[in-house]
């Protein structure tokens, strides 16, 4: 993941948007600005990736993403480092079975009803994992807690 500098309004953003991560379970990230928000999710992911056993997991979105798509972009990630096995071999995402993670899907306002509807049922399978979004809009997921982004940064 490249690094990219904040100014201090990112910076405060970025603090209160980890604190919030540590404290709800799935945040959407939100307001203007696409470029702002996939600036803050990858960063929040960078930041916090020691405080997760897995450690964390990037997916950008830059079109609409179906159920399926979604599954391959998550089989595509790697698994504790490695390459990740054929998505036949696991149905289910096995390599997130039992673990800590935070899923970071940047672009999440592309994801079609039946995509937001699989990480429903990936968050109700897997107590550990979590999920960070960057989304012109909420995802509607049960817990979501909503962090708009200030004007400007």
């Amino acid at each position: 993941m490249k690094t990219t500098s904040l100014s201090t309004s990112s910076s405060t953003s970025l603090s209160a948007l980890m604190s919030a991560v540590r404290r709800s379970r799935i945040v959407t990230l939100t307001g203007q600005g696409a470029e702002d928000r996939s600036r803050l999710a990858t960063a929040v992911a960078c930041r916090l990736r020691s405080n997760f056993v897995a450690g964390t997991a990037l997916v950008t979105l830059e079109r609409k993403t179906g159920e399926a798509d979604l599954t391959a972009a998550l089989c595509a990630l790697p698994a504790g480092g490695t390459a990740a096995p054929a998505p036949e071999e696991r149905p289910e995402l096995p390599w997130i079975t039992g673990q800590d993670l935070l899923l970071v899907i940047d672009g999440g306002q592309h994801l079609t009803d039946r995509a937001v509807r699989r990480l429903r049922h990936l968050l109700a399978l897997e107590p550990g994992l979590q999920l960070l979004t960057s989304s012109s809009r909420a995802l509607g997921l049960d817990g979501e807690r909503l962090f708009p982004l200030p004007r400007g940064g």
